[in-house]
């Protein structure tokens, strides 16, 4: 299996989408400017330590894992508890835009939507093709 690391900013963009932060959220609760922290999700710069440790706090992840991604990333004891395959498989899903789309428009659906998407991956993992006889 091929395996996608995230850079620093793409880390700092999962973060704080996990959140449900905007970036004019982040400027409002830091005084980050929402422009340089663009810049840093986007690696046209990077912020410095104190800059990085005020985001790894508002976003609930280690300084370490923005900057290397190895460590125990999410205080959420849910996120700590995933596998390092897991936590590959997380990263290349929240890099592919269009997975992290599909992800973000799933996780806005009613408990009843969830279930249903639920049983369409349950028959994708069956490779079972409805239209086939």
């Amino acid at each position: 299996m091929e395996v996608f690391f995230l850079t620093l900013g793409e880390r700092l963009r999962q973060a704080r989408e996990n959140v449900e932060l905007s970036q004019v959220q982040v400027k409002e609760k830091t005084g980050i400017n929402n422009k340089t922290l663009s810049n840093y999700e986007n690696g046209v710069s990077d912020p410095d330590p104190t800059t990085l440790k005020v985001l790894a706090d508002l976003y609930g992840v280690s300084a370490d894992w923005l900057i290397s991604g190895k460590e125990s990333n999410f205080k959420n004891p849910i996120f700590n508890s995933l596998t390092e395959e897991d936590r590959e498989l997380f990263d290349q899903i929240m890099k592919d835009k269009k997975l992290r789309l599909l992800f973000d428009n799933v996780k806005k659906l009613p408990p009843e939507g969830k279930d249903r998407v639920s049983r369409y991956v349950k028959i994708v993992e069956m490779e079972i093709n409805p239209y086939e006889e």
